[in-house]
């Protein structure tokens, strides 16, 4: 009986080393299965790396390829620039090809240029750059500290280089008393005087008569004392600050009525030391800051004052409201005559 047990049991039971074999087969199995699908898995990630890599490389290689290399450089919007100029800085400062190159760089380095105000640039695929260009225009021809020459300023007051009579032709009227444009202080002195400038110019023109094609120069140095000079005669008129029209037409009154010996014209203007009119030839300065006191200065003499009706003539737009202030004194002019120069 116990060899029978013995014998079925043998036969019911794999032996240890069947177990253990069969283990082994099981484990392995799952392991292979694991590997399998990690590599499944990781594969596709793979798969995906590579086509990635593959598309980068392609398309900066694509990118660089000579299809889009610079060929045609648009320019427009010049008017003392040339197109040939603006392609010229456009090529020498540029890199890589036409789909790779900075535009933001082309831009700036556009803008470096003195006579360019401000670029837009565009690119037009495969080869093409495309540039407009805003031109800094002459605002002012001023006398600038620490230049021997007359320049050009634009309205943000950067000196566009020198006048030239011969391509410049007859000055507008000169702006004196310009500050160094070697520092930033200097240069946002010349800025507001830039402003009154123009704003000078509009107002004297706005009405007729027009007075400032009568204008040699116009001094700047004080900006809150604008004095003028007349082109013939070479007069000196003290404006002050503002309501520059009308102390001009005072100013023009008084000195149209001594040129002309005109001593009725003197009586209106309340001026009644008559013996001006002898010294007429030889005034060099009106001061018309106070609209009730009008003083002259004649040549080799010390200012001399006539009180007047404090009578504003036709209201006129004024100029740039600052408090007007000034003395007698004649600032030194070394601008030569623009009616000399014609």
């Amino acid at each position: 009986m116990g060899a029978v047990r013995e014998k079925v049991t043998k036969g019911a039971l794999p032996s240890r080393r069947a177990q253990t074999r069969d283990l082994a087969v099981v484990r392995g199995g799952g392991q292979v299965n694991r590997i399998a699908t990690l590599m499944r898995e990781h594969g596709k990630l793979l798969a995906w790396t590579g086509m990635a890599v593959v598309l980068i490389f392609g398309g900066i290689a694509f990118a660089r390829s000579s299809a889009f290399a610079l060929g045609t450089v648009e320019v427009s919007g010049c008017e003392k620039l040339t197109p040939a100029e603006v392609e010229r800085t456009v090529r020498q400062n540029t890199q890589g090809t036409v789909l790779t190159m900075s535009l933001s760089d082309v831009r700036k380095n556009l803008e470096t240029v003195t006579r360019i105000r401000r670029a837009t640039v565009t690119r037009v695929l495969p080869d093409t750059i495309r540039v407009m260009v805003e031109e800094r225009k002459q605002a002012v021809l001023a006398r600038i500290e620490g230049r021997s020459e007359m320049a050009w300023l634009d309205e943000d007051g950067v000196v566009l280089g020198n006048y030239d009579k011969s391509t410049d032709g007859l000055p507008p009227v000169i702006a004196t008393g310009f500050a160094s444009d070697q520092t930033e202080a200097g240069r946002e002195e010349n800025r507001q005087r830039i402003k009154i400038y123009r704003n000078l110019m509009w107002v004297l023109d706005s009405a007729e008569p027009k007075f400032a094609g009568q204008l040699e120069s116009v001094d700047l140095s004080d900006p809150n004392d604008v004095r003028v000079q007349l082109t013939k005669p070479q007069i000196v008129i003290e404006l002050g600050g503002e309501d520059y029209r009308a102390r001009l037409v005072q100013a023009m009154d008084v000195v149209g009525a001594l040129q002309t010996n005109n001593s009725a014209a003197l009586s209106r203007l309340q001026i009644t030391d008559q013996r001006l009119i002898e010294k007429a030839s030889r005034l060099v300065f009106v001061s018309a800051v106070n609209p009730a006191q009008i003083t002259l200065r004649f040549d080799g003499e010390v200012a001399a004052s006539e009180t007047r009706p404090a009578v504003r003539p036709q209201s006129a737009p004024q100029g740039t409201p600052q408090a007007a202030r000034g003395n007698a004194t004649s600032r030194p002019s070394s601008v030569p005559s623009r009616a000399g120069r014609r």
